[in-house]
This record gives structure tokens, sequence and C-alpha cells, in this order.
């Protein structure tokens, strides 16, 4: 990721936002939003300044994955 400051945004294959991620200099600072693939929102984690967990979800809405960030940087992965 280098310096990147920038809003990620991923969508589903019918043009829904899945999730939308924000990182300053290449580290993850904040999860804006999580949605469903009707564009409901859901639990995102806790994330915020860099710190917290970050919910990853599957197509088909099951959690696949649970990470902890400190500082924007990953230091534990939970897989479902």
């Amino acid at each position: 990721m280098g310096t990147e400051n920038s809003i990620y945004k991923y969508y589903y294959e019918n043009g829904q936002f899945w999730i939308e991620m924000e990182y300053k200099n290449g580290l993850l600072m904040n999860v804006i939003g999580s949605y469903d693939n009707m564009g409901n929102p859901r639990e995102k984690g806790t994330i915020k300044d860099e710190n917290g967990t970050v919910i990853y979800y599957t197509e088909d809405g099951k959690i696949y994955s649970v990470e902890t960030f400190k500082d924007g940087k990953k230091i534990k992965e939970e897989n479902k």
C-alpha cells in the first residue's frame, strides 16, 4: 500500500456497495460501511482511527473472517 491515501470501494456484481474502507499512508484507518448485496448496512466491526476489528463477509452474507488492526496494521485474523 505504501503511502496511499484513499477510500477503497468494493462492489457486488449487481453494482451495490460491498465495503468502503479508508486508508491513510497505506494503513487502514476506518471502515466507512459494509453492506449486503441489496445495499442494506450490516455490522462492519469496531475499527476507528486505525484500531479495532473488521468483519468480512461472503457474497451470500456469511462471515468468513474477522481481522484485528492496531495502528492500521493487521495483527490477528480469525477465519470462520
